[in-house]
């Protein structure tokens, strides 16, 4: 017997197996190894993702436009990771849409880690003596003038938003 028809054999039996009325456990056994690999990818893009993306953002303000682009960032990551779902009712595949994405998460959105190592890093700056340098420079004030146009928001006006919305 060759190689060819050996295989062409096993396919026919793992094909017969899956398709019989008691094959429920071939499915199962799927499903267990696709949540087993999804909570891995999930873990990695906890650890390693997150972590580096959010890397100092206890400094940043944000723009609406950078606020959209992460969340945008966040969106594709899950979306690579969790795939594509088979829509019972329409009888064809579809993406996740982000409120399906989160809500399956269960995890807080970037711009919300964003805001909570914002304020974190505030109640530590808050807590230290008068003298620490970084209390010192956050309660200075420059005396220059402002450019034209629009203030940018200050790090400051972020932190009250972030208490006010907390």
């Amino acid at each position: 017997m060759s190689h060819l028809s050996q295989v062409s054999a096993i396919r026919k039996t793992n094909v017969k197996r899956c398709t019989d009325p008691g094959a429920s456990s071939c499915f199962t056994s799927r499903k267990k190894i696709l949540t087993f690999i999804i909570t891995k990818l999930l873990r990695l893009k906890n650890t390693i993702i997150d972590k580096t993306l959010t890397y100092a953002s206890e400094t940043w303000t944000l723009t609406k436009r950078h606020r959209k682009q992460l969340n945008i960032f966040e969106s594709k990551v899950y979306r690579r990771i969790l795939g594509p779902v088979y829509d019972n009712e329409k009888e064809n595949w579809r993406i996740l849409t982000n409120q399906e994405i989160y809500a399956s998460v269960k995890k807080p959105t970037i711009i919300e880690t964003i805001r909570l190592n914002r304020l974190r890093w505030f109640g530590h700056v808050q807590r230290m003596e008068e003298n620490m340098i970084p209390k010192r420079i956050l309660y200075m004030n420059l005396e220059t003038t402002g450019r034209r146009g629009r203030p940018r928001n200050r790090w400051q006006d972020e932190v009250k938003d972030d208490g006010r919305s907390s």
